[in-house]
């Protein structure tokens, strides 16, 4: 995952490999605005969006194609929208951000920050 580029016209992203034992292995994004999805909507964000810097990101040990990530706001960049936490279930050909949090309980649920208002978001297994 890369955070920032030195050039501020280059968007954060995840880059991931198909043939990474190879003697010249390629790497391709797989996080740009186009494959993004707010949750219920099957309009990826617009094409302009800036993104929030890729600040964790987490593959699942059961299922690699399931890969959970966060972008937060932490001063690289013009603080974003998209911070928050975000799932590939198809290895980031798609990514749909999550919403919600623990609905158990006698409390109001807890919710996922998100927003421009979004530091740094930590993620663990």
């Amino acid at each position: 995952a890369i955070t920032s580029w030195d050039d501020p016209t280059k968007q954060p992203t995840i880059l991931r490999t198909t043939n990474g034992l190879s003697a010249n292995p390629t790497w391709t994004s797989v996080l740009s605005p186009d494959n993004m999805f707010n949750p219920g909507s099957a309009t990826p964000l617009p094409s302009t969006t800036q993104l929030a810097s890729v600040t964790d990101l987490i593959i699942d040990p059961f299922n690699p194609s399931r890969i959970v990530i966060g972008l937060g706001n932490i001063g690289q960049k013009t603080a974003s929208a998209t911070a928050g936490v975000w799932k590939s279930i198809d290895g980031g050909a798609t990514w749909t951000k999550v919403v919600g949090g623990d609905r158990t309980g006698t409390t109001q649920p807890t919710t996922i920050p998100q927003g421009t208002g979004v530091g740094r978001i930590t993620l663990a297994q």
